[in-house]
């Protein structure tokens, strides 16, 4: 897989890994709206995630081809 998620489901804290060569994610909710965007700075990103309601969440990342990756995540 490209994009490891842990843990699945979160409560407070989201780490994903993702390899060499990505540039961008985003964070958006079940309905589509980004709540989160930011730059891969290393191959473990943290987001916190206590700020956000309980719900299924999708984390896009970029790689500096353009080329697009998803994977869904539940927020407790």
């Amino acid at each position: 897989e490209v994009i490891e998620i842990y843990p699945n489901p979160v409560v407070e804290e989201l780490r994903f890994a993702v390899g060499t060569g990505f540039s961008d994610y985003t964070i958006t909710n079940s309905l589509g709206c980004g709540i989160v965007k930011g730059r891969v700075q290393a191959d473990l990103c943290r987001i916190d995630m206590r700020g956000y309601p309980a719900g299924m969440y999708f984390l896009t990342v970029v790689n500096e081809q353009g080329e697009v990756y998803n994977k869904k995540f539940i927020k407790y």
